[in-house]
């Protein structure tokens, strides 16, 4: 999908912050995703052209990061922790929990768009394991029925 011009003078003044185009490759690129949704292979091609950088290096860093996504998404965007130490607090059985409830594996969206999942390999709570993120919510401490109240909310 284009970039509209409105959305083109907020990536212009947001790289007007740093000293080199390619310094706000993030903040553009997550402005971008907040606008779109997500990260379309058109609007990649632009911004690389715009930030003056390969398209392939540009793609390499939207899909490096589990934040940014390159497909279309869910309303609500499930990230659950499956690192070391969640792992060894039973985060498989939440995983397998939130699977069962939606009906979805990991890098899938459910079939009323209302949903999508990923497996991430840390959220930065191993101390509050395991943990899920749903959109900018962090829930803590989970367990299979803790789960199922959380996404009967949504």
């Amino acid at each position: 999908m284009p970039i509209p011009d409105s959305l083109w003078q907020e990536i212009e003044r947001i790289s007007a912050g740093y000293p080199f185009r390619q310094g706000a490759v993030l903040p553009v690129l997550h402005r971008v995703q907040a606008e779109q949704g997500y990260l379309a292979e058109e609007t990649l091609s632009e911004l690389a052209e715009y930030l003056r950088m390969p398209q392939v290096d540009l793609f390499e860093i939207a899909t490096f990061y589990t934040l940014l996504h390159t497909a279309e998404q869910g309303q609500n965007i499930i990230l659950a922790c499956n690192n070391i130490s969640c792992y060894l607090l039973e985060a498989e059985s939440v995983l397998a929990t939130i699977e069962d409830e939606l009906k979805i594996k990991p890098g899938e969206t459910s079939a009323d768009k209302k949903f999508s999942l990923q497996a991430v390999s840390c959220l930065g709570a191993c101390d509050r394991g395991p943990v899920m993120l749903i959109n900018d919510k962090l829930y803590t401490h989970l367990t299979p029925e803790k789960v199922r109240r959380i996404l009967s909310r949504y």
